[in-house]
């Protein structure tokens, strides 16, 4: 889920107002240097605050940029997933149930899903923030409906209740991923066999640079335009 980013402007405009009153033997060009580069800086940090979706320093912006760069290799470990292990396109996602984003993207990924079947494999990480409550559960949920062979279905099932994620709306959509549902209802609490599943999936999230919710990485590297679209593009290549 997106956050504000708080970029610090007056800092910037001191450090240019201080250079206009500076009496020092520094060289015009020298100084020109200098401004041009914090303003990159600052046209960095603005050009990444559409799309981030945590608080950065500049700092961490560039360390977020290396490791967009990078190809992960992401463990599937217990994670569920649709499509072969030799797909064209691999695509995992970390997800919060919780999330009105996941939710508009998890639409995206049902199309891809859909339109392309075994030529694209999807992998699901829980990554569940801290600041939304209700999304534990949910994810613990949905890992009793993977215990049945029907985590996709029970993804889209409730995937539009971000905001209303109660155990009566898991059970609904229990019975409509089509799963045993008092089966179901013994097995959807939260335990420590759960949460360890959640905690690998978020350790490894933080490992490859996940910050928020949704987070994709195509064939191992982070995408920041993930769509339908830009999936289709990439197989039509």
């Amino acid at each position: 889920m997106k956050r504000t980013i708080y970029i610090p402007l007056f800092l910037t405009l001191f450090w240019v107002a201080c250079q206009a009153e500076d009496k020092s033997s520094e060289s015009l060009e020298s100084k020109v240097s200098k401004l041009e580069t914090e303003i990159k800086k600052l046209k960095k940090v603005l050009k990444h605050a559409a799309r981030l979706d945590v608080d950065q320093t500049y700092a961490q912006i560039m360390e977020q940029e290396k490791l967009e760069k990078v190809a992960h290799e992401i463990p599937v470990g217990k994670s569920p997933r649709s499509g072969p292990e030799n797909a064209e396109i691999t695509i995992v996602e970390f997800s919060d149930f919780e999330c009105p984003y996941c939710f508009r993207r998890s639409t995206e990924v049902k199309k891809i899903q859909d339109k392309f079947g075994d030529r694209v494999a999807v992998i699901f990480k829980h990554f569940p923030l801290s600041f939304h409550k209700k999304a534990p559960a949910a994810h613990a949920a949905s890992i009793a409906a993977q215990n049945q062979g029907k985590f996709w279905e029970f993804r889209y099932a409730i995937a539009g209740e971000y905001r209303t994620l109660t155990e009566a709306k898991f059970i609904e959509g229990a019975k409509k991923a089509g799963l045993d549902v008092e089966k179901f209802k013994k097995d959807m609490k939260l335990d420590a066999t759960k949460q360890s599943h959640i905690d690998e999936d978020m350790s490894v999230g933080s490992k490859v640079g996940v910050r928020g919710t949704p987070t994709f990485f195509v064939n191992g590297k982070i995408s920041r335009d993930f769509s339908f679209a830009s999936i289709s593009a990439m197989l039509k290549k």
